[in-house]
């Protein structure tokens, strides 16, 4: 069902990954302090081109 949405490949946010140029990543995960900070991370390591963000509570 998700690749009939256009996910092509999905991975666990703790996992080792390799860059991607020229992909969207979408993340959906809790935004704890440790997941936060893996996503933070990534960004300094510009695994993807663009980042979109959903959080499944408020981040406090």
């Amino acid at each position: 069902e998700l690749r009939e949405l256009g996910v092509t490949f999905h991975v666990q946010l703790h996992s080792d990954r390799d860059s991607i140029p020229d992909v969207p990543a979408i993340y959906f995960c809790a935004p704890t302090d440790e997941n936060l900070g893996r996503i933070c991370q990534d960004f300094q390591n510009g695994l993807y081109d663009v980042y979109h963000l959903n959080f499944i509570s408020p981040i406090s």
